[in-house]
């Protein structure tokens, strides 16, 4: 499960990026968008009890949060997550209900912007990710 809600995040949000880029963030884009809001919330959060459950399964103890290359791998990749949540709260809050008042130029660009910012994020994330896959854990 927590390997499909982290594809539909990342795959949703990299494929609304890409509507961005191409200027379709006014209507059907932006009808999506609201859609995606839904769903990239329910990802998120069976991705952080989903990490919470594996690091608990995997470490012996919280030091080995900074004694270990795994601990501190994973240390950055929560920060990761934690930034793209907190953009995903920004376009939830304030860059959809401004795309719902007015779609002018400065309010897709804004949306635009910060939907590229957290898709490069989520995909760091995935590197990272995949780094942990090979990190020691001792």
């Amino acid at each position: 499960m927590p390997v499909g809600a982290a594809g539909a995040w990342v795959g949703g949000l990299v494929a609304l990026a890409i509507v961005g880029v191409l200027g379709g963030l006014r209507g059907e884009g932006h009808r999506l968008l609201h859609r995606f809001s839904a769903i990239a919330t329910v990802s998120i959060v069976a991705v952080g009890v989903a990490g919470v459950v594996m690091a608990a399964m995997v470490l012996d103890g919280f030091d080995e949060l900074t004694s270990t290359d795994w601990g501190r791998l994973l240390l950055v990749k929560t920060a990761l997550v934690a930034v793209a949540g907190l953009i995903g709260a920004y376009h939830h809050f304030r860059v959809v209900p401004e795309l719902d008042r007015s779609a002018d130029e400065a309010v897709v660009r804004r949306a635009r912007t910060s939907l590229g910012v957290e898709a490069v994020v989520l995909l760091l994330v995935a590197v990272i990710s995949g780094l942990l896959a090979t990190a020691s854990t001792v």
